[in-house]
C-alpha cells in the first residue's frame, strides 16, 4: 500500500525545537531531508584533548554532504582540563599539542567552501591557532564575510605572535556581532582593531574583561612596550577612547555605533563618552556589570531624552554607590519610557524608594520583568528598603525600622509602588521573616499563599 506523507509547503515553523527536529528526523528520508538544512546550520565539535597527553586528541569524521548547510561553526572545550593556554606550557608537550590542534582545526575547516562560514565561535581555553585566524589563516582568508566573531582567552597567556593574529582579524570587516571573553594584554588592541573596522555596521558586542589581569601582564613583562596598558587607568583609558568610541577622537559630534543593538560589558572602565558613542535610537538591551564609572555613562545617555529605544537594562554596581551616581540613575530612569526588563544590585544602603518611584512613574505601562537586589549590609539583617517599596504599609509598623519621610510615597494603604506594573517576572533579596507581606503588598492580582 502506497503511504503519502503531508509535508507542509513552507516547510518547518522557525520555532520548532531541536530535539522535535531530530525525532523528525528519523521518521523517513523525506523528512531527514526536510530536516537536515536546519539541523546542520550550526555544527558544535568538542575538542577532545588533554594536555598531559597531547597525541590523544580524536576527531569524529564530519559528513561533507550535511556540512554544506553550515552557517554557524562553534568550537567548544572537551574536557575538564586546567584552566591554562598551551602557550604557558614550559615543557615539550607544548610543541606536540600546538601541532595536533593546528593539524585537527585546520582539518575541520578546509571542510567548508570558501565563504560559507558566517558566524564562528572559539570557546576553547586555548588561543586559537593561526592556521584559523592568522595571515595565512582559513577564516581569514577563505571567509573574510564573518558576521559573527566570538572568542575566549586566558588572561594569563603570553603567546602567538600578536602581529599575524591582528593581520589575520583586520581581515573582517562586515562583523555584525562581537563577543571576546577575558581578553589578554595581548587582546586589548586586538579589539580595538575589531571595533575600528566594524564599527558603522556592530549590532551585538560583549565585553568580559579582567583589567587586573591584563595590567599584570603587562607589568611582568608581556608586552612591556605597550606602556599605556602598563596601570589601570591608563587600560581604562585605551578600552573607552578605542575600543568603546573606536578610535574616534573626543569631542563626539555623532554615535561611533549607529546600527548598535545590543552591548553588554563586565569590568570594562567607561564614562560620559559611552553615552555619545551609542545609538539609543537603535540600542534595545544595555548590561553593564562592575563597570566603573556608570554613573558618568548614564548621565550622558539621559541627554538622549526621548530618543532612547531601550528595551532592556541591567545594572551591577560591584562597589558602594555614591549618592550622585544613584541621582544619576534616577534621572537616567525618568528620561525616557517603555523598559521591558530591568534589573539592579547595588548597594543596600542607599534609599531604594526613588528608583523604584521612577519606574512605576515613567515605565509602568511597558515593564514585565523586575529585578532589584541590594547586597546586604554586614551590621543588620533587615530590609527597609525593600519593605519601604514592596509594602508601604509595613514600613510605617513595626516589622521594619523606616525613616519617618516614608509617607508621601505610599501610593495606598496595601499598594506598592510597583501596583500598576502588570509584572510578568518579579525577584528581589530579603530575609525570609518579609517574604510574606512582600508578596502580598505588590499587587492585588498576586495570590495569596492560602488562595
Amino acid at each position: 500500500m502506497a503511504s503519502h506523507l503531508c509535508v507542509p509547503v513552507d516547510g518547518l515553523k522557525a520555532d520548532t525545537k531541536t530535539p522535535d527536529l531530530l525525532n523528525a528526523s528519523l521518521v523517513c528520508k523525506s523528512f531527514n531531508e526536510l530536516t537536515t538544512r536546519r539541523l546542520w546550520r550550526v555544527v558544535r565539535q568538542a575538542l577532545h584533548y588533554r594536555r598531559d597527553d597531547p597525541k590523544a586528541m580524536p576527531s569524529v569524521p564530519l559528513p561533507k554532504s550535511k556540512l554544506r548547510h553550515t552557517k554557524d561553526l562553534q568550537f567548544l572545550i572537551g574536557f575538564p582540563g586546567a584552566a591554562t593556554c598551551r602557550h604557558n606550557l614550559t615543557d615539550e608537550s607544548q610543541e606536540q599539542l600546538d601541532v595536533r590542534l593546528s593539524e585537527t582545526v585546520n582539518t575541520i575547516l578546509d571542510a567548508f567552501e570558501d565563504g560559507q562560514i558566517e558566524e564562528f565561535s572559539w570557546h576553547v581555553e586555548d588561543c586559537i591557532p593561526q592556521c584559523a585566524i592568522g595571515s595565512q589563516g582559513i577564516l581569514s582568508t577563505r571567509h573574510p564575510g564573518l558576521q559573527l566573531l566570538a572568542m575566549s582567552s586566558d588572561t594569563s597567556c603570553q603567546g602567538p605572535d600578536p602581529a599575524d593574529l591582528a593581520k589575520g582579524l583586520d581581515a573582517f570587516r562586515q562583523l555584525r556581532t562581537i563577543s571576546w571573553m577575558l581578553p589578554s594584554a595581548a587582546n586589548v588592541r586586538h579589539l580595538a582593531l575589531l571595533f575600528k573596522n566594524n564599527a558603522e555596521h556592530l549590532r551585538d558586542v560583549e565585553l568580559i574583561t579582567s583589567p587586573g589581569d591584563i595590567v599584570y601582564g603587562m607589568s611582568t613583562g608581556l608586552r612591556a612596550e605597550d606602556d599605556e596598558l602598563s596601570s589601570e587607568e591608563g587600560l581604562r583609558e585605551f578600552m573607552i577612547g578605542q575600543v568603546l568610541c573606536a578610535g574616534v577622537p573626543a569631542p563626539l559630534e555623532a554615535p561611533v555605533f549607529p546600527a548598535i543593538r545590543k552591548l553588554c560589558l563586565d569590568e570594562v572602565g567607561v564614562d560620559e563618552r559611552l553615552g555619545l558613542a551609542l545609538n539609543f535610537e537603535t540600542l534595545e538591551v544595555l548590561v553593564l556589570h562592575g563597570c566603573p564609572g556608570w554613573g558618568l555613562a548614564v548621565e550622558s545617555a539621559a541627554r538622549h531624552g526621548g530618543k532612547i529605544r531601550l528595551r532592556e537594562f541591567e545594572l551591577y554596581a560591584m562597589y558602594s554607590v555614591a549618592v550622585t551616581d544613584f541621582e544619576r540613575l534616577c534621572g537616567f530612569i525618568t528620561a525616557f519610557s517603555g523598559l521591558r526588563s530591568f534589573c539592579a544590585s547595588m548597594d543596600g544602603s542607599l534609599r531604594s524608594a526613588p528608583m523604584w518611584e521612577c519606574l512605576a512613574g515613567h515605565h509602568a505601562a511597558t515593564l514585565k520583568r523586575f529585578v532589584h537586589c541590594q547586597q546586604r549590609i554586614p551590621e543588620t539583617d533587615d530590609w527597609p528598603n525593600l519593605m519601604e517599596c514592596l509594602w508601604p504599609a509595613a514600613a510605617s509598623s513595626n516589622e521594619a525600622r523606616i525613616d519617618s519621610d516614608m509617607a508621601p510615597l505610599q501610593l495606598g494603604p496595601q499598594g506598592s509602588m510597583l501596583k500598576e506594573c502588570d509584572l510578568e517576572f518579579l525577584g528581589f533579596e530579603a530575609t525570609q521573616s518579609h517574604m510574606v507581606n512582600m508578596i502580598l503588598g505588590r499587587n492585588s492580582r498576586t495570590r495569596s499563599p492560602s488562595s
